[in-house]
């Protein structure tokens, strides 16, 4: 049986349904308090805790996990604990970074006033958030020795965490650093609860873990003309995980979980596989504003040159979305990034430096991509 995930703190709790900000923000304001004021009227903080546990989570869960900051103390973490024990048979309460814990060698963790840094064999360090973001990120980063991977953990609620995550991982440029939120979290512990562990990806900007292929293209190898545009090709769905979105019949569906960039399915025509529609997925954020922090952040510490700066006012398929082109050495990838639901979809665009335009065909996929129920 799944456990239902709430991740609580540090400004933000989220979970299956959402919660009054007032509510949150009294209750995390709060926490290592017996009492607090709401609604200009005092109640326990335990008691607030359950309203909001109960809140999050909807119907009485069989199993509960609540992750929670990892600076935060065990005698918060009990509170959580006798607030969340009478809407649960049982809990689990996890610190964020226990759940990263096999991704890198080092972690480090963003909170408002401070960054923490976990490095495998050493003391946790926490470097205050005085002065210049690029005199914190210098400071934090002169302790990271050694060549292992670098995960950097930016929470929702912690203003400026993106900023602070970007200016690290500029720092540690050349060293395989990941930039992980709330979205990410959530993902990782989705994919633990549906599938066996598997080795974590570290690439940078690889917001989630592989999902599992389930394809719903009509198995039919007919070679179709794939320059016209798509009104004159029959077409179909195809479903990756979470989403749903509509491909040329006849294409050709390759799942891709190696080498550069993140998991994702190409659908390309037969034999024709230099210009290719590219789909990747993971968990949503809060809104399309905190998505575009997340990834300019990404983009910013890429290679130069391989990554555009990202685009947030395009418009493609009918739709609102994040843009921004990757380049490579014979092709270019137009990517487009937006929201359904609690999903975060990425399409992309791929086309060779000659060859027949298939945008058409991407704007089609964008247009109709959408959160698979």
């Amino acid at each position: 049986m799944n456990a239902t995930v709430l991740i609580i703190g540090p400004g933000a709790v989220r979970g299956p349904h959402p919660v009054p900000d007032a509510l949150v923000g009294a209750a995390i304001d709060a926490i290592d308090d017996r009492h607090v004021l709401v609604e200009e009227r005092p109640v326990t903080v335990s008691g607030l805790w359950t309203q909001i546990i109960a809140a999050a989570t909807g119907d009485p869960p069989h199993r509960l996990l609540l992750v929670c900051p990892g600076w935060w103390s065990d005698a918060r973490l009990e509170c959580l604990r006798r607030a969340a024990a009478p809407h649960c048979a049982h809990l689990v309460i996890l610190r964020r970074h226990e759940v990263w814990a096999s991704s890198a060698r080092c972690i480090i963790e963003i909170a408002p006033e401070f960054v923490l840094c976990r490095l495998a064999g050493s003391p946790v360090s926490a470097t205050p958030r005085l002065g210049a973001t690029a005199e914190v990120a210098g400071a934090v980063t002169r302790g990271v020795l050694g060549t292992g991977p670098v995960l950097i953990d930016a929470p929702a609620g912690v203003p400026g965490a993106a900023e602070v995550a970007a200016a690290l991982a500029g720092r540690l440029r050349g060293r395989d650093v990941q930039i992980v939120d709330d979205a990410a979290l959530a993902s990782a512990l989705a994919g633990r609860r549906r599938a066996p562990p598997a080795p974590p990806r570290t690439k940078m900007w690889a917001w989630a873990a592989g999902t599992a292929l389930a394809l719903a293209v009509l198995a039919v190898l007919v070679a179709v003309p794939w320059g016209a545009p798509p009104a004159a090709h029959p077409t179909t769905l195809l479903t990756e995980g979470r989403v749903t979105v509509r491909v040329p019949a006849g294409w050709v569906a390759r799942r891709i979980t190696d080498g550069l960039g993140s998991p994702r399915v190409e659908v390309f025509a037969p034999g024709q596989d230099a210009a290719a529609i590219l789909l990747t997925q993971s968990v949503g954020g809060p809104d399309l504003t905190r998505t575009a922090e997340m990834l300019a952040a990404a983009l910013e510490v890429q290679p130069p040159g391989v990554f555009t700066e990202l685009r947030t006012d395009e418009n493609r398929g009918g739709r609102s979305v994040l843009g921004y082109t990757e380049t490579r050495t014979d092709r270019e990838i137009v990517w487009a990034v937006f929201l359904d639901g609690r999903v975060r979809i990425a399409i992309g665009c791929r086309q060779p430096a000659t060859g027949v335009v298939i945008r058409p065909h991407c704007d089609e996929a964008i247009r109709s991509a959408h959160a698979a129920l």
